[in-house]
């Protein structure tokens, strides 16, 4: 095996070098002189809302219009059209004026960089502005090609015409930062404000998803986290030839995170019904997933909801018939409400065995699986392997064979399964083909672990590359997303980066090793990520 790195201090400088925008990274907690909120007030719920075509229904904005600094062609326009809907019609002709917030118009710097700070303080996102000595707001952003415009609703109707608004790159814009343009919409009459949008502008090249080397797969806490983190980071590798001098590209640029588990939906027993619930903040992000699910989705990543259970009893495995089918359908009634993309079964806190709750059966968890896929067709059913409680899916149960309902499994983050391996005493889920099976399930790698718990890991990533384990190499599980904290700045970009580079650097199956070249898989984050604590919930 070439250029085996069999020492866990390596993994801690990763972890500990984070990436280069992080150094003038502070804590989200500003002292703000202007006190006035980002947040739209109530005329937001009360009258109507201010709506990107782009992203409606969503108050926060997230646009990518590219790196000045890796662009051949530095010089791009972004283009996205607003409106504004009442909640009911109008009673008389209402115009509204729309444009960049007054400090900004002015170029108050003092009030764009207190903004700022309160925009960070409310949301956790790292943001910038345009400073007058940039050349103004107005430089890099027109609104119907001018620095202001009108909407109309007329009376008796509910939603307004269309205005454009352009947002400009050019050489001078600098790259890998998140440029927040407040817009306003003020009645023209009075000068009430109805409706803001907070635009965020990344001069972040995320790249295109294409056809992808390896799948990824996340999870997100909703406890903790605002699951827009995963949006925020990109992956390339590219080879480096020393002699003469070449830089070959070998994974293009594009996004990291393909399947994003969002966590917790839970089973539950309410009056013997198998019923599906949510904790309070996994709810609060299904009700907005226009701000916190879709804007993902557009990029072509995979949202999923996580269902564990809910410590009543009753859970995958010791279900009906009539609960299954009624438990599949709720399932379905969600993922279509709230745009999901498929669900990720996790039988972890089911508490089996409770007075009064029937006993595990063979049968139940396949033919909730079965049904789960029969009634979601177009949807992604995937499932964390837990073998207390899957044990019964690994041979064939009523005629089914549960992995031929799987889009994919894999091991839980506490465990590394493998159960494709010569002589494994786990067997695989019947049905299911080692390419759909992750055994590779890795958590955040953080500077505090110990030696031997890095070790522990690097031992199982090395199963890889060490030319005789059956082992996919093509899924790979990450756990939570985390924010980036002190001593752990490169949480993020170490875990990503030292774990995919091991198919690539550390494998003797590319070529002879031979020295004269090297792999380097390379793990960028965005602007609005570049500070401590980004992208904790909001909420």
């Amino acid at each position: 095996m070439k250029r085996i790195i069999k020492y866990a201090w390596i993994w801690t400088v990763f972890l500990l070098l984070g990436t280069a925008c992080q150094e003038d990274a502070m804590i989200i907690d500003p002292d703000v002189s202007h006190g006035k909120s980002t947040e739209a007030g109530e005329t937001l719920e009360s009258v109507g809302a201010l709506n990107s075509v782009e992203q409606p229904k969503s108050n926060i904005i997230n646009l990518y219009i590219g790196n000045t600094n890796e662009a051949e062609n530095p010089d791009a326009e972004l283009e996205d059209e607003i409106y504004f809907e009442l909640a009911k019609p109008a009673e008389k002709n209402l115009t509204l004026t729309v444009a960049v917030d007054e400090g900004f118009r002015e170029d108050d710097d003092q009030y764009k960089s207190d903004y700022c700070e309160l925009f960070k303080k409310e949301h956790n996102m790292m943001v910038t502005s345009i400073l007058s000595w940039q050349g103004g707001v107005y430089r890099y952003m027109k609104v119907n090609g001018a620095t202001e415009g009108t909407i109309t609703i007329p009376a008796g109707q509910r939603k307004s015409s269309k205005i454009k608004l352009t947002f400009i790159r050019d050489a001078e814009l600098m790259g890998g930062q998140a440029f927040i343009y407040p817009l306003t919409a003020i009645d023209t009459e009075t000068g009430e404000e109805y409706g803001r949008l907070d635009y965020i502008i990344h001069t972040f090249d995320k790249g295109a998803r294409g056809e992808r080397d390896v799948t990824i797969v996340a999870y997100v806490n909703t406890e903790v986290m605002n699951p827009l983190i995963a949006d925020q980071l990109t992956r390339k590798v590219e080879k480096m030839i020393w002699d003469p001098y070449e830089i070959v590209p070998v994974v293009p640029l594009s996004p990291v995170v393909d399947i994003l588990n969002v966590r917790t939906a839970m089973l539950k027993n309410e009056q013997g019904r198998a019923m599906l619930g949510y904790t309070t903040d996994m709810e609060y992000v299904l009700k907005h997933n226009d701000k916190y699910i879709q804007p993902m989705r557009q990029g072509g990543m995979k949202v999923c909801l996580t269902i564990k259970g809910g410590g009543t009893g009753l859970g995958f495995c010791n279900l009906t018939d009539e609960q299954v089918a009624d438990f599949a359908a709720q399932v379905k009634v969600a993922v279509d409400i709230y745009g999901l993309d498929g669900v990720n079964l996790w039988d972890e806190g089911s508490d089996y065995g409770k007075a009064g709750m029937p006993p595990m059966n063979d049968a139940s968890y396949a033919k909730l699986i079965k049904t789960l896929k029969e009634t979601m067709p177009g949807k992604l059913v995937t499932l964390t392997d837990t073998p207390e409680t899957t044990s019964s899916l690994r041979s064939v149960q009523g005629g089914i064979s549960a992995g031929q309902y799987l889009d994919y499994a894999w091991s839980p983050i506490s465990a590394f399964l493998n159960p494709y391996a010569d002589g494994a005493e786990l067997k695989p889920i019947a049905g299911l083909e080692l390419a759909k099976y992750g055994s590779i399930s890795v958590p955040m790698m953080s500077s505090k672990m110990s030696y031997d718990e890095m070790e522990v890991i690097e031992n199982n990533l090395f199963l890889l590359v060490d030319e005789t384990t059956v082992i996919n190499d093509k899924i790979f599980v990450f756990d939570d997303l985390t924010y980036i904290d002190y001593g752990d700045e490169g949480i993020l970009t170490g875990t990503f980066s030292m774990t995919l580079g091991i198919l690539y650097d550390m494998n003797p199956l590319l070529e002879s090793p031979d020295y004269s070249y090297a792999y380097m898989t390379m793990i960028e984050t965005s602007g609005s990520l570049a500070d401590y604590y980004a992208f904790r919930k909001d909420w």
